[in-house]
């Protein structure tokens, strides 16, 4: 009998041993530009060549990803890339990263050392969030480069401490378009901070759908070394805008929805503002001309982009004191509107409507 289940054991093991290795391999979550992929997406960001993409194939799990400009062994030096995650999530759990002594983050991505020259970090089409149960990670985000976040969610709602943030802003120019960003209960949104090391400035736009769910802080630590700006040029956001008022902070509001009173931060010769339903709603003044849906400020500039058939639309009543050429066969269609010269005119020079 011993040696019955001996021989059936020793045919188990030599059927097993005869399967291809893939059967056992761990499950690859990413790839980069030449097609190589990865089992986990740090591994896939630290491949990826300056300016490269990198594709998330599945939603997954793992660690925080860190870029450093002075990388120590076993970290990812500071570049330029693009994260695609292809409709997926990645859930950030421990370990996180983050300067020695901070490493609390999710992402943690430097600066080059040069605010003219900053690395490009793109993060697209998905979604990020901190894993339920997770000890350290404190915060998604914390960015000193020059990031776009275009089509993501940064879900905080996991993120722990007593204050955590979801994304911070030390430094950069940084665009937040069609993003839908989540506070944790106690936490916030996202903040613009200024005034902190040895930094170049950074400057925060808000664009597109984008959606931000929580406070929004716009603050400085005590240096005068640099300038912190937030523009928000459209979105809603549903959260109070604490803003620390000084000579070296800017804010601009251009339109969108807002749950607190941004009336200071309007310039109401170029946007109208309106209390609706408990919200304040910034609506941007129509420019003088459009060319289908694009805008333009000034008529001039609208013929000067118009191609042969187009029609330029006034919006308003415009004044124009030059002569303006027009080369190409268009149609100016005033719209009910006034065209008042005051020594300006047209000096066309093809067919006009």
């Amino acid at each position: 009998m011993m040696k019955k289940i001996t021989g059936i054991l020793s045919a188990l093991v030599l059927a097993l041993a005869l399967l291809p290795t893939t059967v056992f391999a761990a499950e690859e979550v990413a790839k980069i530009d030449d097609g190589t992929t990865f089992e986990t997406l740090e591994a896939a960001v630290k491949a990826v060549k300056e300016g490269g993409t990198v594709t998330l194939l599945k939603s997954t799990t793992g660690c925080g990803i860190g870029t450093f400009r002075a990388p120590k062994e076993g970290q990812i030096a500071a570049k330029s890339f693009t994260i695609d995650f292809g409709g997926f999530t990645y859930t950030v759990t421990d370990p996180a990263v983050g300067s020695t002594g901070t490493e609390t983050q999710g992402f943690h991505l430097e600066w080059s050392g040069n605010g003219d020259a900053n690395h490009n970090v793109t993060l697209k089409n998905g979604t990020i969030e901190a894993a339920k149960g997770s000890t350290n990670v404190k915060m998604l985000v914390m960015n000193y480069c020059d990031l776009t976040l275009d089509n993501m969610v940064l879900d905080g709602t996991n993120l722990q401490g007593s204050k955590p943030y979801t994304m911070s802003n030390n430094c950069g120019n940084v665009v937040i378009k069609d993003t839908t960003i989540t506070a944790a209960k106690n936490g916030v949104a996202f903040d613009v901070y200024g005034g902190f090391g040895s930094y170049g400035d950074v400057t925060v736009t808000v664009t597109g759908n984008s959606v931000v769910n929580g406070t929004v802080e716009v603050d400085r630590g005590t240096g005068t070394q640099n300038v912190n700006t937030l523009k928000v040029e459209n979105g809603t956001i549903n959260g109070e805008l604490k803003v620390d008022k000084n000579d070296k902070t800017t804010v601009s509001v251009i339109a969108g929805t807002f749950a607190s009173d941004v009336s200071d931060y309007v310039d109401t010769s170029a946007s109208s503002l309106e209390q609706v339903n408990g919200q304040w709603v910034v609506k941007k003044n129509p420019g003088a001309a459009k060319i289908g849906d694009t805008e333009y400020e000034t008529l001039a500039e609208a013929i000067a982009a118009a191609k042969a058939g187009d029609t330029v639309v006034l919006q308003k009543d415009v004044t124009i004191d030059a002569y303006q050429e027009i080369h190409t066969a268009i149609t100016v269609d005033l719209g009910g509107n006034k065209l008042t010269s005051t020594g300006g005119g047209f000096d066309v020079y093809a067919d006009l409507t």
